[in-house]
């Protein structure tokens, strides 16, 4: 293909008794497009001033909305260009540590952000936090408890299973239970691992 990309990831690890800490950062690069390249843009603005209300029967009456659509469709035309240009990817970052307090019980921490087209304002960055707990029952089971923040909502109550049999082992895992019983707290998705969720 013509549209060639790079992209670089990396990842760190370090053991002090029982704390582990990870560092990783992934989507390093961009991709550059050649092949039937086009570009469309556009830098325009419109300022509506409102509507006077003196009689609510005849507030809309005389609002000229013929005039707004034809102020936007003239405000915001596309323009077209051609050419290659380069895009970069959406790069994330993970930090984490957990800590063991036996074989059978560990917590962990986990913070994430992600920087949308590779800018640094704060409305392209997508951050995240996640606190967990997991308890291992015997040896074939793992239960997690997590609690998360990300895309800006606080309201992300995780529980997740990890079944091991043979040389088989099972998942299952939501990192917002509580959308399953109460809509109103159905949030976007952003993909964060369960902090100390890790088979032994």
């Amino acid at each position: 293909t013509e549209n060639m990309g790079h992209a670089l990831s990396l990842g760190a690890r370090y053991n002090y008794k029982k704390w582990t800490f990870n560092a990783s950062a992934i989507n390093l690069g961009s991709i550059k497009w050649v092949g039937g390249a086009k570009q469309y843009s556009n830098n325009g603005s419109i300022t509506i001033s409102g509507i006077t209300i003196n009689n609510l029967n005849t507030a809309f009456t005389n609002f000229d909305t013929k005039s707004i659509t034809d102020s936007v469709q003239k405000a915001f035309q596309l323009k077209e260009s051609n050419g290659a240009f380069t895009t970069p990817l959406s790069p994330q970052v993970f930090l984490s540590s957990y800590y063991n307090f036996n074989k059978k019980n560990k917590i962990g921490v986990l913070a994430t952000a992600e920087f949308l087209n590779a800018k640094t304002d704060l409305a392209s960055i997508r951050p995240a936090i996640t606190a967990g707990y997991t308890k291992t029952f015997g040896r074939a089971l793992d239960i997690a408890l997590t609690y998360s923040y990300f895309n800006r909502n606080p309201y992300n109550v995780g529980i997740g299973a990890a079944l091991r049999f043979w040389c088989f082992e099972n998942y299952i895992v939501t990192d917002n239970i509580l959308g399953f019983v109460l809509p109103y707290y159905k949030s976007a998705k952003l993909p964060v691992p369960i902090p100390g969720y890790i088979s032994n």
